[in-house]
């Protein structure tokens, strides 16, 4: 297709312990890095949300960068935060691996019901616009812009709560003002 960057979705699966879903997406990662490598595509993954996923914390991601030579994280500065890690810190961490970013925020809700999706770290998460809900985005900016970042950020928006045009826009303007 092209492109010089690819990003493989990397979910857990519930009926399978977090730690073994992780073995075995660093076996497969293993695997099709050379191809990649070979075909000039770096290829990523992302510290990907929710309590079974394998990789949501720079710790988590790093052990796949240490395991799979090459492999590369487009960082998602909502994800981390979904295993109690912040941005600005989880960014930090990771930085030498980043070559993609992606910009989402999150509602925490309170007391322990079942809407929304459980984190990592035991609390539970409702998508929100960038700006309205828990993540620090101003340190993450700060943080990248002090590593050298000058890579794209893409703008995720899982919610409804306004028309994705309108969200776009209000998110755009958001970041802009950092």
């Amino acid at each position: 297709m092209g492109a010089p960057v690819t990003m493989l979705v990397t979910p857990g699966k519930g009926d399978v312990p977090r730690e073994q879903s992780q073995r075995n997406w660093i076996a497969g990662l293993a695997e099709v890095a050379p191809f990649a490598r070979a075909a000039g595509v770096t290829l990523t993954i992302e510290n990907f949300p929710g309590a079974s996923s394998p990789f949501v914390t720079s710790a988590d991601v790093i052990a796949a960068f240490r395991a799979v030579p090459g492999l590369k994280l487009t960082f998602d500065n909502g994800n981390c935060v979904t295993g109690g890690e912040d941005a600005a810190l989880s960014f930090e961490r990771s930085k030498e691996y980043v070559v993609h970013a992606h910009f989402k925020d999150w509602d925490a809700l309170p007391g322990d019901g079942t809407e929304g999706m459980p984190g990592l770290d035991g609390r539970r998460y409702r998508a929100a616009l960038i700006g309205e809900g828990i993540v620090d985005h101003r340190n993450c900016v700060a943080a990248m812009r002090t590593a050298g970042y000058s890579g794209y950020i893409n703008i995720e928006y899982e919610n409804n709560r306004y028309p994705a045009l309108d969200a776009n826009r209000r998110a755009l303007d958001y970041l802009r003002a950092l």
